[in-house]
């Protein structure tokens, strides 16, 4: 599986919107879009700000 379809399924499991990332990470809807088609690669800096939108998105200040 790659990291393109990986970062789609926990988006989508997370019930967040490609838009909602996208604006997130400071970057255009069809950059994000496609990460996770794989039509572009995704450097370890952008990755990790992807995994950090993904893991915190429905975290409230008690759970910080």
């Amino acid at each position: 599986m790659s990291i393109g379809t990986n970062i789609r399924k926990i988006r989508e499991l997370r019930n967040l919107t490609q838009s909602y990332v996208a604006e997130q990470l400071n970057m255009s809807l069809s950059g994000y879009s496609k990460i996770e088609r794989d039509e572009t690669d995704i450097s370890i800096k952008r990755l990790q700000p992807v995994s950090y939108t993904h893991l915190r998105a429905h975290e409230t200040p008690e759970h910080l």
